[in-house]
Formats: C-alpha cells, sequence, structure tokens
C-alpha cells in the first residue's frame, strides 16, 4: 500500500474543501478541472489516459471507449500526476498499470481521495458493498476498495 506524504494529503485536503468536491455525490471534478484541457482520443483498451504538462498549459486525454466509470477515475488520475507536481511533463497510464510504478500508484490513491469522500467509505463500506458503492459514486469498484484500505491503514477509520 503507497501512502501520501501530509503535504499532498493536505493539498488534496484544500482542493477538495476549496472547490466543494465532496459535496455532491457522486462528485463532480469541474471546477477543479478549469485550468486543463481535457480532450477524449480513441486510444487502445490498454491506455487510459495522459497528462501533458506545457508551460502555459495542461492537457489531459483519455480514452473514450472506456466506461463512464473509468472515464472519471482516469481523468482524476492524470490531473493527480500534476496535483501531485511530479516529475516530468508527460504521463501515460496504462489500464491497471499503477500498481508497478510509484508515481502511478501516487496518482492512483490521490484519485480515488479526490473522487470518494472519506464519510461514504467509514459510514457504508463493509465487505462486498464495493460494487454498489462503485455504481453511485460512479467509479470502478478497485477505487473504492484503494480508499478504504488507504483510509484504514491511514488511521482515518
Amino acid at each position: 500500500m503507497s501512502t501520501l506524504n501530509d503535504d499532498l494529503l493536505d493539498t488534496i485536503e484544500f482542493l477538495v474543501n476549496r472547490h466543494r468536491l465532496h459535496t455532491r455525490l457522486p462528485v463532480e471534478l469541474g471546477p477543479l478541472l478549469d485550468r486543463f484541457e481535457i480532450r477524449k482520443h480513441n486510444f487502445t483498451p490498454m491506455t487510459m489516459g495522459f497528462a501533458f504538462v506545457r508551460p502555459k498549459s495542461m492537457h489531459i486525454g483519455i480514452n473514450k471507449n472506456l466506461k463512464i466509470d473509468e472515464q472519471r477515475m482516469a481523468i482524476a488520475h492524470e490531473a493527480a500526476h500534476i496535483i501531485a507536481n511530479q516529475a516530468g511533463q508527460l504521463f501515460v497510464c496504462r489500464t491497471s498499470d499503477w500498481s508497478r510504478d510509484r508515481d502511478e500508484r501516487e496518482a492512483q490513491l490521490i484519485a480515488a481521495c479526490l473522487l470518494i469522500p472519506l464519510r461514504v467509505v467509514a459510514e457504508n463500506y463493509y465487505p462486498g458493498a464495493a460494487p454498489q458503492l462503485a455504481r453511485a459514486l460512479k467509479v470502478p469498484a478497485d477505487l473504492i476498495e484503494l480508499r478504504w484500505s488507504f483510509a484504514r491503514v491511514h488511521g482515518d477509520i
């Protein structure tokens, strides 16, 4: 299980509060994404998306062939690379690839924190509940599991 440092956790909390991300369910990332140019592309099934940072603009591309819950996760994941201020200009996420690379794990964990309010997993999670919660939040079930696991390891629940 990857973890996030305190500065990054503070940044996530700041963004969630500033943009009131967790006030509506499912979470809408719109206000957070105002500075990004987002496009959908016809990628192969292996590619979820990419983030590309230029001096005066930030681009996110996601696979238009993904289900809506996966597209939402991909957008949050790609934005997370930039939120985390990771080194580099281009980040490409392949399907289920985030477990192999520290930056990808960090981005996936940030995506879970952005899209899944702590209170939702604290109040509603139990073994087997992830698919139902995922449908309600319009995210993949494994993202629910990741958010719950992180909250447990971090001592939040």
